[in-house]
């Protein structure tokens, strides 16, 4: 294990929660779809319990798929603005570009390198040297009397978050789900 692979870990978690995000929107495309078929299959058949009960289960699965999905896109954002943080302070352009592109527009080697018209081997090379220099703005810090950015116990979104910031952006996902909850109960009655 390289000593830069923590910094390539926490690098990449925006990454990870944009995935989930596509993947769960994937999933309600599938759910909308079933729930479609559901609608138009039993439209002609008198209401009875079975029907009722599963449909509401499809909107019931909805609701939890729109909630995570949610969820995982709000973490994304915060954790791209962490990451954001962290690679401007960066003192080398060329480092900050490469990593930007790399983690927070999520481009494969080959498009980085042709976008900043290096060689994949250089790309790779001022790559390494951001990460190097990552770890050392991190001992800094370390010497400072703070705690790593790339453990995992503090996270820079701490630093930048008040309190009452979250409370209203958990107040807002409440109203928003319960919106979202009457336009899928409005839409399959």
């Amino acid at each position: 294990m390289k000593i830069t692979d923590a910094v390539k870990r926490y690098l990449n978690g925006a990454w990870y929660y944009s995935k989930k995000a596509d993947d769960l929107e994937e999933r309600m495309v599938r759910l909308r779809s079933k729930a479609e078929k559901v609608t138009t299959s039993f439209s002609d058949v008198p209401t009875f319990g079975s029907f009722e009960d599963h449909r509401q289960a499809v909107m019931d699965e909805m609701m939890d798929v729109e909630r995570e999905r949610r969820k995982m896109v709000w973490n994304c954002r915060q954790k791209l603005k962490e990451i954001e943080i962290v690679i401007g302070m960066l003192e080398d352009y060329q480092e900050r570009l490469v990593l930007e592109y790399r983690y927070l527009h999520f481009e494969n080697w080959q498009d980085i390198a042709y976008a900043l018209h290096y060689t994949e081997r250089q790309t790779h090379n001022i790559h390494s040297s951001a990460l190097i220099h990552l770890l050392d703005i991190d001992k800094k810090v370390i010497a400072n009397g703070g705690e790593s950015m790339f453990s995992g116990k503090t996270m820079i979104l701490s630093l930048l978050a008040e309190v009452e910031e979250l409370k209203q952006k958990i107040k807002d996902l409440e109203t928003e789900n319960a919106e979202l909850y009457d336009a899928i109960h409005t839409t399959f009655q």
